[in-house]
């Protein structure tokens, strides 16, 4: 049963979690690993983790992916399929897992699009797909992974300066990372690549050496033997710069050596030998270099492709040229001859096709000669109608901005107009306010006052002590009534008691009209606006005094509510009402609407004759 020390680590925290979620992406950690050493193992795992995701679909949406790094190598085509379903079902849960995973799956799925030979559709799924959504979650380690790989797909096309500007990307990415295992196998991959791309681009021996020095400084942590197969092969070749082909020899042995030990190096195999063989030629050791190419060529294994082969069968030529075995070395030149030229002939075919495609024969280039023309023509009045409907719509264009100016100032003079109103109608009220206000005290405290002034007079010229009492109680009187007054003018306390206490000990003065007062209040303790709080307060105030005097109403109901910024009032009452159609709004309910609009509210009054009025007041605070 193949285990690690890290799925043994694991599984020890597996046995001690206790959060069902937490448990079962340790159970997929595991799976991941248990992936690429014993696939029943890793299948028995899943069903672990299936059990306990129970009916949570979060969880669910990412076991398509780990089903897919199980049977990775042994059915590509259902693990696309896997790969797409976990994309699609991760996609509605916006958490760093998922959007992690939606990564991993993009770029897992990209690598099969390369191994069909679509490196474009690739490179193209790495920057627009995986880079995007591992930056958005800040995982510098798979933006790293992404440039190192679209890094390999351009030296694979021979473009190593495009290589090298990906591979230093992913340097300056991984630089972000936490040190760890993967961020020395990123930092690895890097620069022993970026060092490769330097050979091929004629650099100088000691600036390839200092990227494969800085490769060998994270290579320690690296237990991947692929990793330090390149590491040689590359160290051998710089080697090979400097004309030293024994010791770069001794770099391609150590490094088959290191390719051994892994199934998935046949790729580094081949070139540390094809490199060997070459060194070999160099220190005329044609025997030892022939029987590496031999060996090479005697392989069936699908990564020794067509032009590792023919350029295999190339240097066996040379090398059978310098032993004088000029028959061998013939048969391998033509073994060379006719596979290049197989090789061509694919390309080239494939070049036709692409061209049959685009183009077809002479006889569609006719045709197609005959469809630009007419195209040209077509071309030409559309080019005509669209300037003429440029003009149009230039014309347009401008007789609209003149008529949004006109409208500006009209909206300007109605607003100045409106102004000019809402003034009018305070004042109004404020002088109708004071004429109440004096009417209130020739009525009532002037009486009083002068009552108490000739019960004074009669008191002193009587010496009567009685008298002089009586008029002490009318002096209580007129003080009562001079705050009742003074409260009405401007209620002080309003800011300390609030809306809600004023308008009650507002409606309490009124008791003696025989009228029932109803009250709901809400949200009224956040209000805090002592400006419009006044405003407010006077335009109930009219509302209510109205009622009481008007509508011979038995019920005054007075609702106020105020939500987030709207504030609603409602004053309803059920007497005798009125038909708005015949009776036209009055000075005082002009005022009460004009001091409304002051406050960016609006008025509305539902009455019918016998059924009461309601007045519904709205507020934006």
């Amino acid at each position: 049963m193949a285990q690690t020390p890290a799925i043994d680590s694991l599984q020890q925290l597996v046995e001690k979690e206790r959060n069902v979620e937490n448990k079962v992406f340790l159970l997929y950690d595991i799976v991941n690993l248990q992936s690429e050493l014993d696939t029943a193992l890793a299948y028995g795992t899943l069903r672990e983790a299936r059990k306990l995701t129970g009916g949570n679909k979060y969880l669910q949406a990412f076991d398509p992916f780990f089903e897919g790094q199980i049977i990775w190598t042994a059915d590509s085509a259902r693990t696309k399929s896997l790969y797409q379903r976990s994309i699609t079902l991760l996609s509605f849960y916006d958490t760093y897992r998922a959007t992690q995973t939606i990564a991993r799956a993009w770029h897992n799925y990209g690598i099969f699009l390369q191994i069909d030979g679509r490196q474009d559709e690739y490179t193209d799924i790495l920057l627009n797909k995986v880079i995007p959504l591992a930056r958005k979650i800040g995982d510098m380690s798979s933006v790293a992974s992404a440039y190192n790989a679209i890094g390999t797909v351009y030296s694979n096309k021979e473009d190593y300066q495009a290589a090298l500007s990906c591979f230093s990307q992913g340097i300056q990415a991984a630089e972000h990372v936490q040190p760890s295992v993967k961020r020395s196998m990123i930092l690895a991959d890097a620069y022993i690549s970026s060092a490769g791309c330097l050979i091929y681009l004629d650099k100088s021996p000691g600036e390839v050496y200092r990227y494969l020095e800085l490769g060998k400084q994270h290579l320690g942590q690296v237990g991947d033997p692929a990793y330090h197969a390149d590491y040689y092969l590359n160290l051998g070749k710089y080697y090979g710069l400097k004309n030293n082909h024994s010791a770069a020899v001794e770099q391609f042995n150590q490094g088959l050596t290191y390719a051994a030990k892994s199934p998935t190096t046949t790729i580094s195999v081949i070139k540390l030998n094809y490199e060997k063989a070459n060194s070999l030629l160099q220190l005329g050791k044609y025997k030892e270099s022939r029987a590496v190419l031999n060996s090479l060529l005697a392989q069936n294994s699908d990564d020794f492709s067509r032009v590792n082969r023919a350029g295999t069968l190339k240097l066996r030529a040379e090398v059978e040229a310098r032993l004088g075995d000029f028959v061998s070395a013939y048969h391998s030149l033509k073994s060379w001859q006719v596979l290049s030229d197989s090789i061509r002939t694919v390309q080239e075919k494939a070049k036709i096709a692409e061209i049959t495609a685009r183009y077809g024969n002479a006889e569609q280039e006719n045709k197609i000669l005959k469809l630009e023309n007419a195209n040209r023509r077509k071309l030409f009045i559309i080019a005509l109608a669209v300037i003429a409907a440029l003009l149009t719509g230039g014309i347009f264009i401008v007789t609209l901005r003149n008529r949004k100016k006109q409208v500006r100032q009209q909206l300007q003079l109605m607003a100045s107009e409106r102004e000019v109103e809402v003034k009018s109608a305070l004042i109004y009220g404020e002088e109708q306010e004071r004429k109440r206000l004096a009417r209130e005290l020739h009525d009532g405290l002037g009486g009083t006052f002068a009552g108490i002034k000739l019960n004074l007079e009669n008191a002193i010229k009587r010496q009567d002590i009685f008298g002089i009492n009586g008029t002490v109680g009318l002096l209580d009187d007129a003080i009562r009534e001079f705050r009742h007054t003074t409260h009405r003018l401007v209620p002080e306390h309003l800011k300390h008691n609030g809306l809600e206490n004023n308008l009650r000990d507002f409606c309490h003065s009124l008791r003696a009209s025989g009228v029932n007062f109803h009250f709901y209040f809400k949200g009224l303790q956040g209000l805090n606006i002592e400006e419009k709080e006044l405003v407010i307060f006077r335009v109930l105030q009219e509302l209510i005094t109205n009622a009481v005097k008007h509508a011979k109403a038995g019920n005054i109901l007075i609702n106020c509510i105020q939500e987030d910024r709207l504030l609603l009032l409602t004053i309803e009452d059920d007497g005798v009402g009125f038909d708005p159609a015949i009776k036209k709004e009055g000075i005082g309910l002009y005022n009460i609407r004009s001091r409304i609009k002051m406050l960016n509210g609006s008025m509305q009054i539902d009455s019918t004759e016998g059924k009461g009025t309601v007045v519904n007041i709205e507020i934006m605070l």
